[in-house]
């Protein structure tokens, strides 16, 4: 996948990444190494971001300390190299930190009583009146349809809460009232929070963590990530996802929300329906998609358009993000780059035999004795020709250069615009067809611009049909052509401007040598030298 390039990147100074969508994509994201790179390399003012890991997976754990700690070694890595460059001096290197929160272990919860009974300790935690799990006013029967129906009697946390928003919601407000979410945030903030929609652990935390730290810092600017269920997935995912959307909705229409920004993920493209019924293309498609996904986080903080969304509607004011992965076989672009300068180098070739057969057969021609008698005589000739009434004739010049007296014959006229029309397809290609020609015209080489505006303005030019003229003119302008080194876009275009340039130089000798050879005296060496020049 294409790196993006950004001067400096802008990256958000607290990330949050809740249950397991949410861990799984910032690990993708932290084990990018151009992503360390930006947040680690030398800037007079370093980048700093804290992640915060919080998951309730019990049988996960060893599994994101492993992917935690090869995170750390990158990091760790990365900044060794930086604080080594010279270059790096009077600069400060960028920091990543990294903590792990496993509530489910990090509390006690071996009975329902556990999440239930804890409301004292949760309103002197948060300030409210009622902690809703014993809400008196919900009748004396309420305990029971708790336990019942939001599956507290398990608390079986070995694949986390089992998409009970319920119970994540439960186990946040203890961990709250426990301490463990005690943090001190700056007054300009920039906090990212990562969640599935579709899950328990995330989907019920989300909202009451970015509230809490609203509280703590008012002016922080926070926008959840949220990645939304397929439509194949289970009944309690949907209403997941129904539940948390209507909670973020309900909190914009009252003006009371914690969030600057809600921006939706939709990963319908996976058709994934779930871990249970998960087949391995699903998996491949979904590892895709988490693929994704650093790209969104960079493009959020560092794409100007994210100004076209400060003034959403109340009702539903959520953005959507997609993306795509385009993948580039680059063993196979570098094969066709290694095939086109193969060609390259052998059309040079080609051009050097060319330019030294035509001129062995100017050669021939100019030391031919027969064709210097016939020269002195034509010289004779048109010397008498152009006398004066006085008798006096005009001086004319000598030399192979003077001799066109038969015009070309219609057979090598095409022969010319046959060459030329070659040329004319590397410099506009038929679009329908797949050809080296065409890449170089959508790498937007300037090689094509220039050489294709030098024949068209050569033609132009003439305001002639007549080829010979043509190509003359053409020859001109290429000649005029200046491109500095550093205008090519790689070594081909640079290779392809002199291609280029010299074939058109050898149709315009291929043209001398057809006059020369149209004018020699003898037949039999006309036609044979003719022959020779096509071969």
């Amino acid at each position: 996948m294409q790196e993006i390039q950004i001067q400096n990147m802008s990256f958000p100074r607290y990330i949050f990444a809740i249950g397991g969508a949410g861990k799984d994509l910032i690990y993708t994201t932290l084990e990018k190494e151009w992503i360390l790179r930006e947040i680690i390399k030398p800037k007079f003012t370093a980048t700093t971001v804290d992640v915060r890991i919080i998951d309730t997976a019990i049988d996960e754990e060893n599994n994101d300390l492993e992917r935690i700690q090869n995170i750390n070694k990158n990091i760790d890595k990365i900044g060794e190299e930086y604080r080594s460059d010279p270059n790096s001096a009077n600069k400060n290197i960028g920091r990543i930190n990294i903590s792990y929160s496993l509530l489910t272990k990090e509390m006690t919860l071996q009975s329902p009583y556990d999440l239930i009974g804890i409301e004292q300790n949760v309103k002197k935690a948060t300030g409210a009146s009622i902690w809703w799990i014993n809400d008196p006013q919900l009748g004396d029967d309420w305990y029971k349809k708790v336990i019942n129906r939001e599956n507290f009697k398990e608390l079986n946390f070995s694949k986390g809460v089992y998409r009970k928003r319920a119970i994540g919601k439960a186990i946040y407000y203890k961990a709250l009232s426990q301490g463990l979410f005690d943090i001190d945030l700056p007054l300009t903030a920039q906090v990212d929070i990562i969640v599935g929609l579709g899950g328990g652990t995330g989907s019920g935390m989300a909202f009451d963590l970015a509230t809490k730290l609203k509280t703590i810092q008012p002016t922080a600017d926070i926008t959840l990530f949220g990645i939304l269920s397929t439509l194949d997935e289970s009944p309690d995912e949907k209403a997941n996802n129904f539940a948390m959307i209507s909670e973020l909705e309900h909190g914009y229409l009252n003006k009371d929300t914690p969030f600057k920004n809600v921006v939706l993920i939709p990963m319908e493209v996976t058709r994934y329906p779930g871990k249970e019924k998960a087949s391995d293309e699903h998996e491949r498609l979904l590892r895709e998609f988490d693929e994704t996904i650093p790209y969104i986080f960079v493009a959020w903080y560092n794409n100007p358009g994210q100004l076209f969304f400060s003034n959403l509607p109340e009702y539903a004011p959520f953005i959507i993000a997609t993306s795509q992965i385009v993948r580039y076989n680059v063993e196979s672009i570098k094969k066709l780059k290694d095939k086109v300068i193969e060609s390259l180098q052998d059309k040079d070739i080609s051009l050097k035999n060319e330019d030294e057969l035509y001129n062995n057969i100017k050669k021939f021609i100019s030391d031919s004795s027969v064709f210097q008698a016939e020269l002195e005589s034509k010289e004779i000739g048109e010397s008498k020709e152009t006398s004066d009434e006085t008798g006096v004739s005009e001086p004319k010049s000598s030399g192979i250069g003077s001799i066109r007296k038969i015009e070309l014959p219609d057979e090598d006229k095409s022969f010319i615009k046959e060459r030329l029309s070659r040329l004319n397809l590397v410099l506009e290609p038929d679009e329908k067809s797949v050809s080296a020609a065409n890449f170089f015209k959508e790498l937007d080489y300037n090689s094509i611009i220039h050489i294709k505006k030098a024949v068209d303005d050569g033609i132009k030019g003439t305001a002639s049909d007549d080829i010979e003229k043509q190509i003359t003119s053409i020859k001109s302008e290429t000649d005029t052509i200046s491109i500095e080194d550093k205008s090519f876009r790689d070594d081909v275009d640079s290779a392809l401007y002199k291609i280029l340039k010299k074939d058109i130089e050898i149709i315009e000798m291929m043209k001398d040598v057809l006059n020369l050879a149209n004018n020699f005296p003898e037949d039999i060496v006309k036609d044979t030298l003719k022959v020779i020049h096509t071969f």
